[in-house]
């Protein structure tokens, strides 16, 4: 087994390469990997204290930095939304049906996103339209075999797990 001397907050995998996401003093680096694990290119670097890869499609990437949404392209970083709340985060992310849906986390209200492209974002829906007494989404996945949207909601609410059988247009509680 190979190991890389990186303190990664965030590590994916996509093309035969390794995508690690390095903080460096007040900056937040996306280093690329090959699979000897050297480095061969560092994709973008910015002024961040937290930060989570999202998603890697077509030498393209989601990253999460701070409250913002980065899409990394061409070893150049675009904001493309910004969370509710200044300390607020995107926390994770799924593809269903040539979309990418990704959720926010933090201060009520958090929402999820949707976007075909990675440029332009759609708010779907809050936590608190599925649940008033939700602090903030979990997570979000998508189930290939039933095609619905699942997301878990947290922090004391009564509805644990909701579920969206439509991409996003309605929700319905599936454990509370």
């Amino acid at each position: 087994m190979k190991k890389a001397p990186l303190s990664a907050l965030s590590v994916a995998v996509a093309d035969d390469h390794i995508y690690a996401l390095v903080k460096e003093g007040k900056r937040l680096v996306l280093k690329v990997l090959d699979k000897e694990l050297k480095i061969i290119d560092e994709a973008i670097s910015v002024e961040g204290r937290k930060g989570i890869i999202l998603n890697l499609r077509r030498s393209r990437a989601l990253v999460s930095v701070d409250d913002k949404l980065l899409l990394i392209r061409n070893n150049e970083a675009e904001v493309v939304l910004t969370a509710n709340k200044p300390n607020n985060a995107f926390w994770h992310s799924t593809e269903a049906k040539g979309s990418v849906f990704i959720h926010e986390y933090g201060e009520p209200p958090t929402s999820i996103f949707v976007s075909k492209n990675l440029e332009d974002w759609e708010r779907v829906v809050t936590n608190l339209d599925i649940d008033k007494s939700s602090k903030h989404f979990h997570y979000i996945v998508y189930d290939p075999y039933r095609e619905w949207l699942v997301v878990t909601l947290g922090d004391g609410c009564l509805t644990r797990v909701a579920v969206s059988e439509d991409l996003g247009s309605s929700w319905r509680p599936l454990y509370k």
